[in-house]
């Protein structure tokens, strides 16, 4: 649930530019080596799907990372069958040619045995199983996630006795999956944060997604990174943005749209002061397109220089925490008579959550504008909550 804070206040600092450019390729594809099927009660199919990486894709398939997919039965019905991966196969996929697997690499395909689709005994005759939208997470050689694959075709079984059946039936079921393929977004992330900080001092790396492209972002999904690498990884405490990320624009992002993002924040922890660096490999934003297919930004990776005078490890001292007077329960006529938290510290007023009770952000902050709910006020930045602590 978003808090609220009276007075909005916000600004950027830009000390360091980094960003990944995004080139147009060939998209890769995947597909179902066979659609329709009959089954009969107590019988199992192993589905066969067939990945392309065409010549110009500039990406070389390394391994699966993960699947997805719609088990489409009715509640009544879920008992009957059960879609399971495959444990025989360390990457969740099995090569039916075993000289033919991973790497996939462009200009050429491989075919795999993906999940496998078993019906009980007791199934009724007529059952028809539908497995939807099967989508592919891939990652690159370089270990970066390439944008999800969603494969041409569902499968569809029928249940018949014998798992025989009429031709002509099965074959008018509609198989085409309205996602099939994966999002095509130009975009590009954009990072800033300073290239040399003092040890010992916070760093907050925020950041631009720009879009490119003529496909509408419609939403961000999260931030990450792939690796932590330097001497001062343990020296800082994380915070990964899941409050206020987004500021200075809306989504959807149409073409030359840009919003800015608070990618993430560095608390300096350690009981010393030394010279050393820090590097995050692979920052990047999972967005989506129309469809909801997820795609990958990446960014430059992160690199700060951590400097300390002299060269020594000498210990850090922190300034004691500052005492503070308790919250409390008032009546704010601000600008409508409400009951109200206020910190005597920061002489905020803040809304209690239980008004925003199961209330999305988006919600929420449609209700701040003129005539909303929370007329007069606005939801607070993660360090503005840090103040309540």
């Amino acid at each position: 649930m978003p808090a609220f804070r009276d007075v909005k206040v916000a600004f950027l600092l830009v000390i360091a530019l980094q960003s990944y450019p995004i080139f147009a390729q060939s998209p890769i594809t995947a597909d179902l080596v066979t659609d329709r099927s009959y089954i009969s009660p107590g019988q199992e199919i192993r589905l066969v799907v067939e990945i392309s990486n065409p010549v110009d894709s500039g990406i070389t398939i390394e391994r699966l990372s993960g699947s997805g997919y719609g088990l489409n039965l009715a509640n009544q019905n879920r008992h009957y069958a059960e879609f399971t991966a495959s444990t025989q196969c360390s990457q969740g996929l099995c090569p039916v040619d075993p000289a033919k697997g991973f790497p996939i690499r462009p200009g050429t395909s491989a075919q795999f045995y993906f999940n496998t689709l078993r019906v009980n005994a007791a199934t009724p005759v007529g059952l028809l199983i539908r497995v939807s939208d099967i989508r592919l997470k891939l990652t690159s050689s370089e270990q970066r996630n390439i944008n999800d694959v969603h494969l041409q075709r569902d499968f569809v079984a029928i249940v018949s006795p014998g798992g025989q059946g009429d031709s002509a039936y099965i074959n008018a079921q509609l198989t085409a999956n309205p996602k099939a393929g994966s999002a095509n977004i130009n975009a590009t992330l954009t990072l800033h944060y300073p290239d040399t900080v003092t040890a010992g001092n916070h760093i907050e790396v925020t950041g631009t997604i720009s879009n490119h492209g003529s496909e509408p972002i419609t939403s961000h999904f999260i931030l990450g990174s792939l690796q932590h690498l330097g001497n001062h990884v343990s020296s800082y405490r994380q915070i990964f943005c899941q409050f206020k990320c987004l500021y200075n624009g809306q989504f959807p992002l149409l073409h030359g749209d840009t919003i800015d993002v608070l990618f993430r924040q560095f608390y300096y922890e350690s009981a010393f002061l030394f010279s050393g660096n820090l590097q995050i490999k692979g920052p990047h934003a999972i967005v989506r397109d129309r469809l909801n297919r997820t795609a990958y930004v990446y960014a430059d990776d992160i690199n700060i220089n951590v400097t300390h005078s002299g060269g020594v490890s000498s210990p850090a001292t922190y300034p004691p925490m500052p005492e503070r007077e308790p919250l409390t329960l008032t009546t704010s006529l601000d600008p409508s008579p409400r009951t109200v938290v206020y910190d005597p510290n920061t002489r905020k007023r803040w809304i209690p959550l239980p008004e925003s009770q199961g209330m999305s952000f988006a919600q929420v902050l449609a209700q701040t504008n003129k005539g909303g709910r929370f007329e007069g006020y606005s939801i607070a930045s993660s360090e503005e909550v840090k103040t309540l602590l």
